[in-house]
C-alpha cells in the first residue's frame, strides 16, 4: 500500500473509532435514559402511570403473521464489511400479552432488532447476489417497549424504544453495547494511528 494511501486509512479508522463510540454512548444512553425514567405497566386494573412507560410481556397469538412466522418484521440483505441493511419492513401493532393483560403496541418500524432465535434464512439472493435473511417476532416472542401511553381502555402504547427479550435482557443488551464501544474504539484508534505513523515514515 502507498505511503499516502496508508495515512488516509489510518485517519478513517481514528474517525471510524471515534463515530462508534459517540454513536453507541449517545444511543445506548438515550436508551438507559428512558428506561430508567419509566415506570412499569403490567396491563392490570391499576390506572396506567403519566409520562414514560415500560412494559414487558410476549407477542399474542392474536397477532397476524405477516411473512413466514413472523407478526412483525423485515427483509435485510448483507452488506460489504458483514453488516445487514433493512430492504424491506412488515409491520403491523402488535398485540402482547402482560402479566395483568395485553396492550397494543403502535411502533413505527422501531423493533426490528434480532437475537438468537429470531433470524431467518432462506439462502435468497437480491439481484446482486447479496444473501437475504429475515428478522423479526414471532407469536410467544418475549417483548419489552418504552414509551407513551395512548389510551387507558382498551390499553395502548406509542412505542419509542422497544426490545425482542425481557427488560432484564434489554438491560445486558445496552451494557453489553457500551463495553463493546469501550473497547473496539481505542483498538481502532491504536490501528489508526500505527498506519498512519508507519505511512507517514515510509513517504
Amino acid at each position: 500500500m502507498y505511503p499516502r494511501r496508508m495515512m488516509v486509512v489510518g485517519v478513517m479508522l481514528v474517525l471510524a473509532a471515534a463515530g462508534i463510540l459517540l454513536l453507541g454512548l449517545f444511543v445506548t444512553g438515550e436508551q438507559e435514559d428512558a428506561l430508567n425514567s419509566a415506570a412499569p405497566f403490567d396491563g392490570g386494573a391499576a390506572a396506567a402511570p403519566q409520562g414514560p412507560v415500560v412494559v414487558q410481556g410476549k407477542v399474542s397469538p392474536k397477532n397476524r403473521i405477516l411473512v413466514f412466522d413472523f407478526v412483525y418484521g423485515a427483509k435485510e440483505t448483507n452488506e460489504k464489511g458483514g453488516s445487514w441493511s433493512i430492504r424491506e419492513t412488515y409491520l403491523q401493532p402488535i398485540v402482547a400479552d402482560l402479566a395483568g393483560g395485553e396492550i397494543l403496541l403502535k411502533t413505527e418500524g422501531v423493533c426490528t432488532e434480532g437475537r438468537e432465535g429470531n433470524f431467518r434464512s432462506t439462502g435468497e439472493r437480491d439481484a446482486n447476489n447479496r444473501l437475504i435473511r429475515y428478522v423479526g417476532l414471532k407469536r410467544g416472542d418475549s417483548i419489552t417497549a418504552v414509551g407513551t401511553m395512548t389510551s387507558a381502555a382498551p390499553p395502548a402504547m406509542a412505542v419509542q424504544y422497544c426490545y425482542p427479550g425481557s427488560l432484564a435482557d434489554y438491560r445486558d443488551s445496552l451494557a453489553s453495547g457500551r463495553r463493546t464501544g469501550f473497547i473496539a474504539s481505542p483498538l481502532l484508534t491504536l490501528a489508526g494511528v500505527l498506519m498512519f505513523l508507519w505511512g507517514y515514515k515510509r513517504r
